[in-house]
């Protein structure tokens, strides 16, 4: 059911800023396990210890203790892999669908023999595959470095938890830039809905970072069904949560790929 042709034509205008995104959560994810000393004590990243102490209570870092595991889970997975990867799916998202049907591009596809289910099921696949390798890719390396470097303190279990929660997170999330992009005629348009939902999402989850009484904003946010406190207090919580984040993904493709199918394209 995938077009091959536009399958490689994805790969092509995206390959880029994979490797970018990639490559950057790569270096940071291996630096940061490498940093860690043998005795336990963690390296903060200079970058955040520059920030004012109230942001980094809103991000949720001064919940951790300053170790191994500490780190990975405030200063890897609560941040950097819930924001940086969508540097790539939002822009790959769009570009994807409503860019091509912006410049009419897409006009051009679909008079081929390819009809919009296939067009739609071959995006799906691209941006899912896309986000897969990069998570596999950055849990490879920061896998194989806490083993080398960490034997004595990785946790291996742990850190694929953090990994698969995060790659759940932006399963959905890219849902989101799909749904968006296959719902307006205008890359623009559709770029301001996917970035906009997830980072208001997290904006939201900052602020239940705070305490108080807006701890209660926790609930509606899906930032907290990817929290790496479920994994280093050894609760079970993510075996709900990991699910949850999938279904919704499935959930959103699926209405993504049913607008596409059934909308009036501009000529």
């Amino acid at each position: 059911m995938l077009s091959m042709p536009l399958l490689k034509q994805d790969i092509l205008e995206n390959i880029r800023l994979w490797l970018i995104v990639t490559g950057a959560m790569t270096v940071y994810t291996v630096l940061l396990i490498a940093g860690c000393g043998q005795g336990g004590e963690a390296n903060v990243p200079i970058i955040f210890e520059l920030l004012p102490g109230s942001l980094r209570v809103a991000l949720g870092l001064e919940h951790y203790e300053p170790s191994l595991n500490g780190v990975l889970g405030g200063y890897l997975h609560g941040t950097v892999l819930m924001i940086v990867p969508l540097i790539f799916s939002v822009p790959a998202a769009c570009r994807m669908v409503s860019a091509k049907t912006e410049n009419g591009i897409m006009t051009w596809i679909l008079a081929t023999p390819n009809d919009r289910a296939r067009v739609a099921f071959t995006q799906i696949c691209f941006l899912t595959g896309s986000l897969f390798a990069m998570f596999f890719v950055t849990g490879t390396a920061g896998m194989l470095c806490g083993l080398w470097k960490q034997s004595a303190l990785f946790s291996a279990g742990s850190f694929f938890l953090m990994i698969l929660g995060a790659f759940c997170l932006q399963f959905s999330a890219g849902a989101v830039a799909f749904l968006a992009s296959c719902a307006c005629n205008e890359r623009e348009t559709a770029f301001l809905i996917a970035a906009g939902v997830p980072l208001l999402f997290y904006l939201i989850y900052m602020l239940s970072n705070l305490g108080g009484i807006l701890d209660y904003l926790k609930y509606v946010t899906v930032f907290s069904l990817c929290s790496a406190d479920d994994i280093i207090e050894g609760n079970l919580m993510f075996v709900w949560k990991y699910p949850v984040l999938i279904l919704a993904g499935v959930f959103l493709y699926w209405m993504g790929m049913r607008v596409f199918e059934k909308r009036d394209l501009p000529l």
